[in-house]
C-alpha cells in the first residue's frame, strides 16, 4: 500500500496524459476508512489476489479512466505489498507498532515525491475538482468518503514540508518502483 503519490507516479508512468478522473481513480481505492472494508477493496481478504484482479479487470470497463485508475491502484498495491511492504515487515518483525514507522516513511515518501515534481500540484487541485456524480456505480466508494478523503490528503500532501524524505523509501527507489510497476501493468 504504498503512498498516494507513489500511485499517482505510477499512474503517470503508464499513462503520461492522464486525465484528473484517471489520476483520482490511481489514489480512490484508499478513502475506505474502514479496514476490512479496506482490505475488501483492495482484495486482500481473497486467498489467490493476482486471480481476483484478473477477474475483476474482466468485468471493468477500463476505457472508463477512473476505472482504469483504480485498476491501477489495485496492481501497484499487490506489486508494493509483495516487496517493499513484505520485506519491511521482515525486517521489523516482532515489532509491537511496526505499522506506525511504516505509515511515517511511506508518507515522507510520498510527500518528497509531490515536492520533486513540477506537474503535482496541478495534479492534486485537478483531482479536487473531479464530479464525483460522474464516477462509475461499479466500483464501490461512498462519494462522501472519497471527497473527505481526496481533500483531506491533497491538503496534507499540499502543506507537507519541502525538505521532506524518507530514509526508508528513497524517491530514487520509489521511482524505479513505479517505472517498473506501470511496464508490469502494460504487460499484464
Amino acid at each position: 500500500m504504498p503512498a498516494a503519490m507513489i500511485h499517482m507516479l505510477a499512474a503517470r508512468d503508464y499513462d503520461p496524459q492522464g486525465d484528473a478522473r484517471y489520476l483520482l481513480g490511481s489514489i480512490a481505492p484508499d478513502h475506505a476508512f474502514d479496514r476490512a472494508f479496506k482490505d475488501a477493496i483492495h482484495l486482500r481478504d481473497v486467498p489467490d489476489r493476482p486471480a481476483a484482479l484478473s477477474e475483476l479487470r474482466a468485468g471493468l470497463d477500463t476505457s472508463d479512466s477512473y476505472s482504469l485508475g483504480w485498476l491501477l491502484h489495485l496492481f501497484t498495491d499487490m506489486k508494493w505489498d509483495e516487496s517493499f511492504l513484505a520485506d519491511y515487515r521482515a525486517a521489523h518483525e516482532g515489532e509491537e507498532n511496526w505499522f506506525r514507522g511504516y505509515h511515517k516513511e511511506l508518507h515522507s515518501a510520498g510527500y518528497a515525491l509531490y515536492h520533486r515534481y513540477e506537474w503535482a500540484d496541478k495534479a492534486c487541485g485537478d483531482i479536487l475538482k473531479v464530479d464525483l456524480a460522474s464516477l462509475p456505480p461499479a466500483l464501490p466508494g461512498d462519494p462522501a468518503q472519497i471527497e473527505e478523503f481526496r481533500t483531506i490528503l491533497m491538503e496534507k500532501t499540499r502543506e507537507s514540508p519541502p525538505d521532506i524524505h524518507s530514509d526508508v523509501f528513497p524517491a530514487e527507489t520509489v521511482e524505479r518502483f513505479a517505472a517498473d510497476t506501470a511496464a508490469a501493468f502494460r504487460a499484464w
